[in-house]
């Protein structure tokens, strides 16, 4: 989780959570919650799930968490009345303020470990980071004053995710 996001004071000169008007669960459409669902496992295992008829039941709800706006994602696959799996996930939109931070701490971590600075993920907002204990943890991006990241999901999925939710945000 993200430690910084937690701060209860603002930033001088930053966006707070009455200028982040943004909805958040209006970044990225249910089909594209879907596919990064289905992304998320190999590609045999989703044919079996697609052949046996597999139905993605997906709810959306935008709160408030701190200085965030949160759309937290309740996702459920069906095979008929009966519950395969289920999962959540959130895309939460912040203050660019503490993605700065999060990256300066991240770095000044990881230097003092010996490990190299972040690696940056291209393409995706004017700057975007993987968070978390992997490089492939939980992707987040800057753009302008605010921030977009991906919570609970993964790898690729969490990145064309990302993408999608960055590509909205004006």
């Amino acid at each position: 989780m993200h430690a910084i996001l937690w701060l209860s004071t603002a930033l001088a000169g930053t966006v707070n959570l009455q200028e982040i008007k943004l909805d958040p669960c209006t970044l990225v459409t249910k089909a594209e919650i879907q596919t990064a669902i289905e992304n998320k496992r190999n590609p045999d295992e989703l044919a079996r799930y697609k052949a046996k008829g597999i139905t993605w039941a997906i709810t959306t709800n935008s709160i408030s968490e701190g200085e965030a706006r949160v759309c937290q994602i309740h996702w459920q696959g069906n095979f008929g009345s009966q519950m395969q799996e289920k999962g959540d996930m959130q895309i939460r939109v912040y203050n660019a303020e503490y993605f700065n931070s999060e990256v300066s701490d991240l770095n000044r971590t990881r230097q003092r470990q010996g490990n190299p600075a972040l690696a940056p993920i291209p393409g995706v907002g004017e700057e975007a980071h993987y968070f978390g204990y992997s490089e492939k943890g939980n992707p987040a991006a800057r753009v302008g004053k605010l921030a977009v990241g991906i919570e609970s999901l993964s790898g690729k999925a969490s990145l064309d995710l990302l993408k999608a939710a960055v590509s909205r945000v004006h």
